[in-house]
């Protein structure tokens, strides 16, 4: 009997050690690199999220999660990636920039302007933690986005949120500009609001050819 219990607890700890080196890869965007190349996200991209992932690690609090989105691709072509570090899947999605104004006033396939100014309507760059849900006046349900850099540190104050939107058309590509949020198609955006909010990454970049 006693060896039979001795057994039993090893076992129990081969199981838990198992399950502990699973939690520690699924939360480390490192070992997507593989699956993210494979899906087109450029690898410079893909660097840089995974060093500013390690480095901040302790605020993202919805680690599993990884959002990429690169605006030096037109608009037609689906320049949003969404890895799933659990499932070791990868997602992607076409998204809406914004549509700046005035002798800012950026096209609708590629971006050529951007700012963290208030009434700009331009996208900002740089990385963000998603935050809690809010009810919008205009698209519903959205997704509050926090800056955490000098390019994007606004964002909050100027209502830069995740949603879905009616100008966003997967099925046909034709996809228009937002205000300066990222915008996908309604028919994703419950979804991904969902299993976005609380503290995962986002990046929105341009990529170097």
């Amino acid at each position: 009997m006693g060896t039979l219990l001795i057994r039993l607890a090893a076992g129990f700890w081969v199981i838990a050690l198992a399950a502990v080196a699973w939690a520690g890869q699924s939360s480390d965007p490192g070992t997507m690199r593989g699956a993210a190349a494979e899906a087109g996200v450029p690898d410079a991209v893909m660097e840089e999220a995974v060093a500013f992932f390690k480095e901040r690690r302790e605020e993202i609090t919805n680690p599993r999660y990884l959002t990429l989105i690169d605006f030096s691709r037109p608009s037609p072509e689906k320049r949003m990636w969404l890895l799933d570090m659990e499932k070791g899947t990868v997602e992607r999605f076409h998204v809406a920039h914004g549509a700046g104004r005035d002798d800012r006033a950026n096209p609708r396939d590629l971006p050529r302007y951007f700012s963290n100014t208030s009434g700009s309507r331009e996208s900002s760059l740089g990385f963000y933690l998603t935050g809690t849900e809010y009810p919008s006046p205009s698209f519903g349900r959205a997704l509050n986005l926090h800056g955490l850099q000098e390019t994007n540190s606004n964002a909050y104050e100027r209502r830069i949120v995740f949603h879905g939107a009616d100008y966003v058309k997967e099925e046909t590509a034709e996809v228009g500009r937002s205000w300066g949020c990222p915008a996908v198609d309604n028919k994703h955006a419950d979804r991904l609001i969902d299993i976005l909010q609380g503290g995962s990454l986002l990046y929105i970049t341009v990529s170097k050819k």
